[in-house]
């Protein structure tokens, strides 16, 4: 308990000084860090299904005959191919994430061709990973990685220039998390989806909603005095339930692979994307809705 509460500490006091007073390219160097940690946790967890269901493949099909090619699929040679093939695939992808951030501020017109030229390098790259049937699931998998965890980093960025609209989206995550492990572990009885986050109650999201609207009206009313309190309400009603499905989603892919968390950079937390997971829904969902209602 106490790793975990110096680490969030340490990560608030972070955020906090981050937004506030870096510089806009210091701030995008730390959003790069942030950016290669969390891709590289999700391809691992990429490379986790590989494992988890190529082995299993392998174990089902037993030992190759003499008949059989020591590369056909489910082979021990052809799921090493394959997991070997999806990691370099995910190291590729890592070193064209350096370039995302920057051109997303300051070339954002180019933001197109080189989503384009990632997803042809992927397509390309998809083609030296053993199994032909895990060609295109690893393809998509790490195209969509890139985008998935890639552009709420890069509306993070842009909403630095306003510091407490970004504030407000990262703290009203959090509080839906608090608000929701406090009241769940108290009275909750009715389970969302016991199947994919066995602790999660529709008690517990109830109370993290109302928690939210609180926290929402309060900081709203002291630092963003244009927003008027029905927009504050459905702001936090919104990305509460966003920082919830991204939560439950992240909780499913994680289901996917075996594995308990995504990393274990963050003593205490586990890896940077088990604290990001709601962050990951709620930035663009905010970005959808000012969007909206321009």
């Amino acid at each position: 308990m106490i790793p975990r509460v110096v680490s969030g500490a340490v990560l608030a006091v972070l955020a906090f000084t981050s937004i506030l007073y870096l510089p806009q390219k210091l701030f995008l160097l730390l959003m790069d860090v942030v950016l290669l940690f969390s891709l590289r946790e999700f391809w691992q967890l990429l490379s986790g299904y590989h494992t988890r269901h190529q082995l299993d493949s392998c174990v089902d099909a037993g030992p190759p005959t003499a008949e059989e090619s020591s590369f056909s699929p489910g082979s021990p040679e052809s799921c090493s191919r394959a997991i070997r093939g999806s990691e370099r695939l995910g190291w590729v992808c890592l070193l064209l994430g350096l370039l995302l951030t920057w051109i997303w501020v300051f070339q954002r017109s180019w933001m197109p061709p080189y989503l384009f030229l990632v997803f042809l390098f992927v397509m390309a790259l998809s083609l030296t990973i053993g199994d032909v049937e895990w060609r295109f699931p690893s393809a998509a998998g790490h195209f969509f990685g890139f985008c998935y965890v890639g552009f709420p980093v890069c509306l993070a960025v842009s909403y630095q220039k306003q510091p407490h609209e970004l504030l407000l989206i990262l703290l009203t995550v959090a509080v839906a998390d608090i608000g929701a492990f406090l009241v769940g572990r108290s009275w909750g009885t009715h389970k969302m989806v016991p199947r994919i986050s066995p602790k999660k109650s529709w008690e517990g999201f109830v109370g993290g909603m109302v928690l939210c609207v609180l926290f929402s009206l309060l900081y709203g009313c002291n630092f963003l005095p244009d927003k008027t309190p029905l927009f504050l309400t459905l702001l936090a009603l919104v990305l509460g339930t966003a920082a919830t499905v991204g939560d439950l989603f992240e909780s499913a892919i994680k289901r996917g692979a075996g594995v308990k968390d995504s990393g274990s950079s963050i003593p205490g937390h586990g890896g940077l994307l088990d604290r990001m997971d709601g962050i990951l829904f709620a930035l663009p969902t905010y970005y959808c809705l000012s969007f909206l209602l321009e």
